[in-house]
């Protein structure tokens, strides 16, 4: 027996590390879904072939996310932009 629970996503609660799956989903349902929760959202969300799946990081992966954002963010080495501007081929 399968139960039907009719919850707003934005109200479902996810631990650390956790995800959840709902098979059945329609891309236009995901593309409103994705609007409704914003950018700005803890969770990673991703469809495939009729599978949603919320995903909530887990605290090592969030902790590799920002290091990996900063290192992104930093401005290139200033002899490696002089190469860029003079057009240089190695």
């Amino acid at each position: 027996m399968t139960a039907t629970i009719a919850i707003p996503i934005s109200q479902i609660e996810l631990a650390p590390g956790s995800a959840i799956k709902i098979d059945r989903v329609t891309w236009e349902n995901y593309i409103t879904l994705l609007k409704e929760l914003g950018d700005n959202r803890p969770t990673r969300i991703a469809y495939d072939n009729g599978v949603l799946e919320i995903r909530m990081p887990g605290q090592l992966h969030e902790a590799a996310n920002r290091v990996l954002a900063a290192f992104a963010k930093r401005k290139p080495y200033p002899a490696y932009r002089s190469y860029i501007s003079r057009r240089i081929r190695f």
